[in-house]
């Protein structure tokens, strides 16, 4: 699970596996998905979410569905954190 307390920020989970979400737009069709925490864990769900399965917004009962159109992922790693932003440039333009 996640580590430590990120005020502001949400947490993002697979049911198994958690990190921190600064930003999304839309839960149905999330055309916009922001991840940050340890390698490992961002890139499992970012690859989850990518794959067709649901992530959950930790307390909210709400769930972020991949869109059914193309999507793009823009990495960045720095001092041992990755932060990886999902977005469907179609959805967003």
């Amino acid at each position: 699970m996640r580590e430590g307390n990120m005020a502001g920020y949400i947490g993002i989970t697979n049911g198994s596996i958690s990190c921190y979400c600064d930003r999304f737009i839309g839960t149905y069709q999330t055309s916009l998905l922001s991840l940050f925490g340890k390698e490992a864990v961002v890139t499992a769900l970012a690859a989850a979410f990518v794959g067709g399965s649901p992530l959950e917004v930790e307390g909210q009962r709400e769930y972020l569905w991949r869109p059914g159109v193309k999507i793009r992922i823009l990495t960045r790693k720095q001092d041992g954190v990755v932060h990886k932003i999902i977005f469907s440039p179609e959805m967003l333009y």
